[in-house]
């Protein structure tokens, strides 16, 4: 898998100045070629002509000049690029330009201009949603990955978010970290059990040996899928971390946190975006924590905006 053409969306906040350089690097690695797109919002844009006695287009190319001006200070001087500025509406129309430029990859920062107290800015989430391609989200406090958490809940997503894994990590030499989360089956069934009006520790599956059973069963499990993809990897190697907690999201980022500039790659549904991941809300969750950049695919086509 290559990501041949990226399209990335700049707003001209410092975010968007991290994910074009990380475009670019991605770029260069890869051959690719680049879309750098800045949507002026269409209020603003008649506001200007308005109040400002100005001719639209006038606005529009001091931004594409501004825009050429980034990508030259930006990327590599050997990567093809490309610059588009229209006024319109950033959260329709980048996600429209990609689709027109062919994209098999958006980047965004995880915040910009508009919420820049947010980890995870409304744009970026909207761009999950709508996008048709896989969406890096890049964390402009990061450096570039130095390894990869595989995040897998064994839906439809797993396999895809194993692709994406063992190419980046092909592509960047980097080792793979499959994790999954169990909530801590003592936990589970007494929460379970109490919610049934039961009392928990009456509940005959609270044995200890039936608990350390299901725990040693998810272990096996885990291992077993990080197995079937070894071959695939090699030579670099695999390793699989079962987390336990009762919230998947802060068992995933504690694990996350524990390593160097980590890219977590998750799944979503194309439908509704972040609140429908395949891990519940797991995803949005982890994207507001994160402590890399993030990259986000998704199994089936978003809804057409």
């Amino acid at each position: 898998m290559e990501y041949q053409r990226i399209a990335v969306a700049i707003d001209f906040s410092d975010p968007s100045r991290h994910a074009l350089r990380e475009a670019g690097r991605i770029a260069q690695r890869s051959g690719g070629k680049i879309l750098a797109i800045h949507v002026a919002e269409e209020d603003a844009v008649q506001l200007f002509a308005r109040e400002l006695h100005g001719d639209p287009s006038i606005l529009q190319t001091a931004l594409e000049r501004q825009l050429g001006q980034w990508t030259t200070e930006v990327l590599p001087a050997e990567i093809t690029s490309e610059v588009r500025v229209i006024a319109g509406s950033p959260s329709r129309d980048i996600t429209r330009q990609a689709r027109e430029f062919h994209a098999d990859l958006l980047v965004t920062g995880t915040r910009g201009n508009t919420h820049p107290n947010r980890r995870l800015g409304t744009l970026a989430g909207i761009l999950v949603r709508q996008a048709e391609t896989p969406v890096l989200l890049v964390n402009p406090t990061a450096s570039p990955p130095q390894s990869i958490v595989a995040c897998i809940d064994y839906s439809a997503a797993s396999p895809l978010v194993m692709e994406h894994a063992l190419a980046v990590a092909e592509k960047e030499n980097l080792e793979i970290h499959i994790v999954h989360n169990e909530p801590p089956a003592g936990d589970y069934y007494a929460n379970l059990a109490t919610a049934s009006g039961l009392e928990p520790y009456s509940v005959a599956v609270l044995d200890p040996e039936t608990l350390r059973r299901i725990d040693a069963g998810h272990l096996t499990r885990l291992k077993e899928f990080a197995a079937s993809y070894q071959h695939l990897a090699k030579p670099r190697r695999i390793q699989y971390s079962l987390t336990q907690d009762f919230t998947a999201a802060r068992g995933i980022i504690e694990f996350a946190a524990n390593l160097a500039a980590p890219l977590l790659i998750l799944g979503t549904h194309g439908r509704t975006g972040l609140r429908e991941a395949l891990m519940g809300t797991t995803a949005e969750r982890v994207l507001h924590q994160c402590p890399g950049s993030a990259l986000l695919v998704r199994t089936q086509p978003p809804t057409t905006p």
